[in-house]
């Protein structure tokens, strides 16, 4: 039975399991030979369905994910009550430059009105700035202060911020404009652990935490990585060795989103999926026991600390 937790002080209860849907949009991770880049649209709504069949309240997705909100409201507009729906807007306009002032926005407002529009639904219960790792981005006010007129609006439930790094996460913790935050933790990559989930505890802020199995690299999928990111593709391959060792007997999937939701500050983990397979293979996480001390002790000799191979964004794979 999938469990929910609660997604900081905000009253909503998510699924501890979160379905990402970039994969369903737009080609996105470690390629396996012969694979199709991203599913069709029959195959898109049945991973749709099943994961909301399967008890995963909590969907994911952004403007930016190619086809995915609009397959998202083909296939769930019916089911709206059922889940909790978030999205997310860019910083660029078309043309990639950077949009400060009145230029975000009017791409602010135009972005949420066609996301609503495609998700076939008239609020977003987390709407995200979809931003990199720049802590800047924040100093001049202007998203905090379009993210509340949103939610004085109805349009928007709760303000969310998807940053990469340390450094976003916590100006955006210290700004206290944000309800939720979306970060980038797995079993390589701990450095979320030192400050941004304690300073989220404490404020109540509800942690979604993305990056479960590291772009796919943390599956079998880390063989296919390319030379230049041989230490990674070393790592993945202890990691699964160690995983198929474990109580329960979890596959390393299984594995990995078990060590990202044993963290108390977690309130879901996104898994990303392009087949029904891959989806149900995630779903096993029900029939996984928590990690114990003695085996979360062991998984602390894993972690990574160069950050070209922790951030997927510099390893030049779409």
């Amino acid at each position: 039975m999938m469990r929910l937790r609660p997604l900081g002080r905000s009253g909503l209860q998510v699924s501890e399991l979160a379905l990402g849907t970039v994969e369903l949009g737009m080609a996105y991770g470690i390629p396996q030979p012969g694979e199709a880049p991203v599913p069709d649209e029959a195959e898109a709504a049945h991973i749709l369905q099943r994961a909301v069949d399967a008890g995963i309240t909590l969907i994911d997705t952004a403007r930016a994910y190619g086809l995915a909100e609009e397959r998202i409201g083909r296939a769930l507009g019916h089911r709206r009550h059922a889940i909790v729906l978030a999205s997310k807007f860019t910083l660029v306009g078309p043309d990639r430059v950077p949009l400060r002032g009145d230029d975000l926005r009017r791409h602010f407002w135009t972005s949420l009105d066609t996301s609503l529009a495609a998700l076939q639904t008239d609020h977003l219960d987390v709407y995200q700035v979809h931003a990199w790792a720049d802590p800047t981005v924040l100093n001049d006010g202007v998203i905090v202060e379009l993210l509340s007129a949103a939610k004085a609006q109805g349009k928007v439930r709760l303000a969310g911020l998807s940053a990469y790094g340390v450094a976003l996460p916590l100006a955006g913790l210290a700004s206290g404009g944000f309800d939720v935050l979306q970060v980038a933790y797995n079993v390589l990559d701990r450095r979320m652990e030192a400050e941004v989930f304690p300073h989220a505890q404490a404020q109540g802020v509800g942690v979604i935490v993305r990056s479960a199995l590291l772009k796919g690299a943390l599956t079998e999928r880390g063989d296919h990585l390319p030379d230049h990111l041989a230490p990674l593709r070393e790592a993945s391959q202890t990691f699964r060795r160690v995983a198929r060792e474990l109580p329960g007997q979890p596959t390393p999937v299984q594995a990995a989103l078990r060590f990202c939701l044993a963290h108390p500050a977690v309130s879901a983990a996104l898994i990303g999926v392009r087949s029904l397979p891959e989806l149900e293979e995630a779903l096993g996480l029900t029939g996984i026991p928590d990690l114990s001390p003695d085996v979360m002790t062991q998984l602390d000799t894993l972690p990574l600390t160069d950050e070209e191979l922790l951030n997927p964004g510099t390893w030049g794979i779409p």
